[in-house]
């Protein structure tokens, strides 16, 4: 019933959206682009790994446009995220929660938008659905020139509609087929984040304070997911046994608010194969993560945070569309268990080929933590 009621909604808000938002003018001519100086890119999701997946639109942006200031909208429950976040000048957050308790309250961010006055506004919501949130942002802005992917209704608000491939493509790559229709650029679809100002140094204080060897290497495991992404629990504390037996690494876990049950359960199973580390702030979570050789997880936000933040990745994926959601880091290794069931023996042998490799090159994460990969160089001027 609340899902009728809520497409109902919806039929009744588009078709209100079409009677107030400007109609679209022409695409932007290259004069045009030699005229941008303000862009907005429209990210609203609550997941932290879809806003990590939109960093090589923004890298891109400002690549592209160097002298141009690029603000990003951002959802406010990951908004420390946004240190982190390469290439945009400015973030302006998106509460999700308090607008669907007061509808009304997007008149105030429509008004602070349209007082930006930017010349070109990006929908960077996902290309299979609508996202009326996005939708009305987008087309309320007072952009100049909007663009987006187009997915039914969408396409009558924007001044560049972009068709959606019937073939797939990773998620990066989504959001760089905006741009792609507006004007060519030099980009990396990799999705990266900018390493801390100033580390915490959460990392050796919590290998300190359970006691584990700082010379060793430091496996980091998430035992999240949503629904059937997630992998047993017991699956996750037999490689964490199987890694203890070897006496060649510490293992750690993290988790989110979201998976305390299953966190609890790998903790139970597991006993003192494995050092709890809990629930983190995002300042020490990328500390830890920093800190490791390797991160363990299924397909979630966090998997995409170790990704682009430079750490190798295992990602496990149960029933995720690996070839638009996978970590693209070069020493990431996907499971894919679509095909085939995922035992234990198989995560263990992916993280002991992450391990042996930094060992053989003389990884400096035991006792310090890799550099991040550097995106493409910002002014790589307007063409």
């Amino acid at each position: 019933m609340a899902g009728f009621v809520e497409k109902c909604l919806k039929v009744v808000a588009t078709s209100w959206l079409r009677r107030v938002a400007p109609t679209p003018g022409p695409r932007p001519a290259e004069s045009d682009l030699q005229r941008i100086s303000r862009i907005l890119v429209v990210r609203l999701d609550d997941r932290i790994g879809n806003a990590v997946l939109a960093t090589p639109l923004l890298v891109a942006l400002k690549g592209r446009f160097s002298r141009a200031h690029l603000t990003c909208l951002l959802a406010r429950r990951h908004w420390d995220l946004r240190k982190f976040i390469p290439s945009a000048d400015e973030f302006i957050p998106f509460d999700r929660a308090a607008l669907a308790k007061n509808p009304l309250g997007i008149r105030s961010l429509i008004r602070q938008l349209r007082a930006m006055k930017f010349d070109l506004v990006f929908d960077a919501a996902d290309d299979r659905s609508v996202s009326f949130n996005h939708l009305i942002v987008t087309a309320l802005s007072g952009g100049r020139f909007r663009v987006g992917h187009a997915r039914g209704e969408a396409a009558r608000f924007y001044e560049v509609p972009v068709p959606v491939p019937a073939a797939p493509r990773h998620a990066a790559q989504m959001h760089l087929d905006l741009l792609r229709a507006v004007t060519s650029f030099r980009s990396t679809p990799r999705p990266l984040l900018k390493p801390p100002k100033d580390d915490t140094g959460y990392g050796d204080r919590f290998l300190s304070r359970v006691r584990a060897n700082p010379a060793l290497p430091l496996v980091l495991i998430h035992p999240g997911g949503r629904g059937p992404k997630r992998w047993s629990a017991a699956e996750f504390a037999a490689v964490a046994r199987l890694l203890r037996e070897s006496r060649r690494v510490e293992t750690a876990m993290v988790w989110g608010p979201s998976d305390e049950d299953a966190a609890r359960e790998v903790l139970k199973t597991a006993g003192d194969s494995i050092h709890p580390a809990g629930i983190l702030s995002f300042d020490d979570l990328i500390a830890l993560i920093r800190r490791a050789v390797v991160f363990l997880s299924g397909d979630c936000g966090p998997m995409h945070l170790a990704s682009a933040m430079g750490t190798p990745v295992v990602a496990i994926f149960l029933v995720s569309d690996a070839d638009k959601y996978r970590p693209l880091g070069p020493k990431d290794i996907l499971l894919d268990g679509r095909t085939r069931a995922i035992t234990p023996d198989d995560v263990a042998g992916a993280l002991w080929q992450t391990i042996d490799h930094f060992q053989r090159a003389g990884s400096p994460r035991a006792g310090g933590v890799m550099p991040v990969p550097s995106p493409l160089p910002q002014g790589e001027g307007d063409r």
